[in-house]
C-alpha cells in the first residue's frame, strides 16, 4: 500500500490519495499502531481533501483519540466532522458523526448532550 501511496504522489489523485490514506490508518489501527493511524490521517487533513474525505478524516482522529483515552480531543474532532457534514450537506457522513459524538458525551457521562447528539442521530438515521 505504501507504493500506492508513493504513486499518487507523482499524478494529481486526491480522492485515490485519500482513499489510500484511510486504508493505511485502518490498517495500522487494527495492528494497534495509533501513532500510526494518527499520522497517515494527519495527511489526509493536511491535503485539504473533499468533505467526505475530511469528515470521515476527523471521524477516524476521533475514533483514535477516543482508544487513547484522549475523550477531549475526541470530542474536538468529533465536532469538525460535524460541521463539515453540515456545511456541506452530506447527510450518511452527518448522522455518522451524531452518532459517534453522541457515544463520547455517554463515555464521559455526559448524558445530556450524549441524548442530545443521539436524538439528532435518530432523526437523520
Amino acid at each position: 500500500m505504501k507504493e500506492a501511496l508513493n504513486a499518487t504522489n507523482k499524478i494529481d489523485a486526491k480522492n485515490l490519495k485519500a482513499v489510500i490514506l484511510l486504508d493505511l490508518s485502518n490498517v495500522y489501527e487494527r495492528l494497534n499502531n495509533i501513532d500510526s493511524a494518527k499520522m497517515y490521517v494527519q495527511k489526509l487533513i493536511r491535503q485539504n481533501a473533499n468533505p467526505l474525505f475530511s469528515t470521515r478524516a476527523y471521524q477516524s482522529m476521533a475514533n483514535l483519540y477516543l482508544k487513547e483515552g484522549n475523550l477531549d480531543s475526541a470530542l474536538i474532532n468529533a465536532q469538525k466532522a460535524i460541521v463539515i457534514s453540515k456545511n456541506n450537506n452530506i447527510e450518511k457522513t452527518l448522522s455518522e458523526a451524531y452518532d459517534n459524538i453522541s457515544g463520547i458525551y455517554a463515555i464521559k457521562k455526559d448524558f445530556f448532550n450524549a441524548y442530545k447528539y443521539k436524538s439528532l442521530f435518530g432523526n437523520k438515521g
